[in-house]
């Protein structure tokens, strides 16, 4: 599956973007499953996975317990800028 090319990316992507450093992956994956653009399938917390080992968002702590947060990567801002 090419997970660049589904909505869910791009609008995980975005959220992530306005609220750099601020979010958990449960505050992420909530917003955008309420969007109406969305895929569901597959779901957006395996959007928000593989997105992280693409390298598009970085997540501290590494280990990605429930309070680590997401920040917005250079490769992530460099997607959304081009499409």
């Amino acid at each position: 599956m090419d997970y660049l090319k589904l909505n869910s990316t791009r609008r995980l992507l975005e959220r992530v973007a306005a609220n750099d450093g601020l979010l958990t992956w449960y505050g992420i994956v909530k917003y955008v499953e309420q969007l109406e653009d969305v895929e569901l399938d597959p779901p957006t917390y395996y959007v928000l996975k593989e997105l992280t080992q693409l390298g598009f968002l970085r997540v501290e702590p590494p280990d990605g317990d429930n309070l680590a947060k997401y920040w917005l990567t250079e490769t992530g801002k460099a997607f959304l800028s081009r499409s």
